[in-house]
């Protein structure tokens, strides 16, 4: 085994012995929408960049407050009316209403044309890689965010078991924890 495989062994016993209290810093309606329903969570994943995660987490429950939640209503919704459901959110994604709208929108239609309204469809039965490539079709969804979604949903929704060695583990985590297992 080599250095860098007896790391991630060991990352994946300490993150299968560690509860995940990160959902504890969501309000419990927030945490409670993105866990039941994958069509959130999705939407979550793709705003989460360049502000911090639990802002971004909560824009799909402010969507829902408008009761639009909902990836066939919003791949019928024209890219304008996107902007100013976006706008009238108490925040705004990061890089601001129009990238917003455009992230929403190919979420949406990703969802409905490619699997039919099924959000879980993405990732059940499918291999972590195949589920990178498919969230990296949504604008904003780089490489790390999809290898972030794939740890999320393998650490706290249970997919992919069986699969752990083909979950991507992104270099620079990797040399942050090695170089504090080194120095013990």
């Amino acid at each position: 085994m080599t250095t860098a495989e007896a790391i991630a062994e060991r990352l994946k016993d300490f993150g299968h012995n560690q509860p995940n209290s990160e959902w504890s810093e969501l309000d419990s309606d927030t945490e409670s929408l993105v866990k039941g329903n994958p069509f959130a969570l999705l939407l979550a994943v793709a705003f989460n960049r360049g502000m911090p995660w639990q802002k971004a987490w909560q824009i799909p429950a402010e969507i829902h407050k408008k009761g639009v939640l909902d990836p066939k209503l919003l791949a019928s919704i024209s890219k304008a009316e996107l902007v100013e459901l976006l706008n009238s959110l108490p925040f705004l994604p990061r890089y601001g209403a129009q990238q917003g709208a455009r992230t929403l929108s190919e979420a949406a239609r990703l969802v409905c044309e490619r699997f039919d309204g099924d959000t879980g469809a993405i990732w059940k039965n499918e291999a972590p890689a195949e589920v990178e490539k498919t969230l990296q079709e949504i604008h904003g969804i780089g490489a790390g965010i999809a290898s972030m979604a794939t740890r999320i949903l393998y650490e706290d929704f249970g997919c992919f078991r069986g699969q752990e060695r083909q979950i991507d583990m992104r270099p620079d985590s990797l040399l942050c924890v090695s170089t504090s297992m080194g120095s013990r």
